[in-house]
């Protein structure tokens, strides 16, 4: 699995100092049924992120059923074709892990995306063809792929100057005019998911100074 860095920096040390929370919470994962890699900090378009990776003996399945456990990061799960993906949000802090099959058991990695900076960051401001449903106004602070064949995984985080309730409005109307259909077993804690095909995605939205900052997870 390859992870393609859009933009950013790689960092050596803690970025913010709410970042030795993370690095405390990345110790405490499946410490024995894992074999971990360092952890990666880094400062993506100005986003404080923390990547671990690991491989297990344990299949892909278990892998994930272990770390799903963590709770109060992880709060849903998305199966695709040899890949099981699990995200979630702790205040300030979006989520992320994937596991792959890969002998003799799975490897994966697990990411946190500081989201509160969302709203001082130097913009970038276009939209990508696929998520035409924005608002105009979506400003695009952050950008990652993960291209690990069959599917890619885009995370981006957008500033929107809406409150989150305006913003669910405009983009359901936006989404299902694209033929998006809401998968609402998938959805808590405010957050969406949605299907189109064989296309899947999930919005992650946080109130911010600026409106709402909005966690965007999609895979193709």
């Amino acid at each position: 699995m390859s992870l393609v860095v859009l933009s950013g920096q790689a960092c050596a040390t803690p970025l913010v100092a709410t970042g030795h929370e993370v690095e405390a919470r990345l110790a405490t994962l499946a410490v024995k049924q894992f074999q971990w890699e360092r952890y990666q900090a880094m400062q993506l378009s100005g986003m404080p992120s923390y990547v671990k990776s690991f491989a297990s003996d344990l299949p892909a399945v278990e892998s994930a059923r272990t770390l799903a456990a963590h709770t109060d990061i992880f709060q849903r799960v998305l199966t695709l074709k040899n890949k099981i993906v699990l995200s979630g949000l702790q205040p300030g802090w979006h989520w992320l892990a994937e596991i792959e099959p890969a002998p003799p058991g799975s490897r994966g990695y697990v990411s946190a995306l500081h989201v509160e900076a969302a709203g001082s960051n130097t913009a970038d401001t276009g939209i990508v063809g696929s998520f035409r449903w924005l608002p105009p106004s979506a400003t695009r602070k952050f950008s990652l792929k993960s291209d690990a064949k069959p599917h890619t995984v885009t995370q981006q985080v957008y500033s929107i100057a809406l409150d989150p309730d305006e913003l669910f409005a405009y983009v359901e109307r936006g989404l299902r005019g694209e033929g998006w259909a809401s998968e609402p077993a998938l959805t808590a804690r405010g957050s969406s998911a949605w299907r189109r095909g064989d296309a899947r995605l999930m919005l992650f939205p946080q109130a911010s100074m600026a409106g709402t900052s909005l966690f965007v997870h999609y895979v193709e």
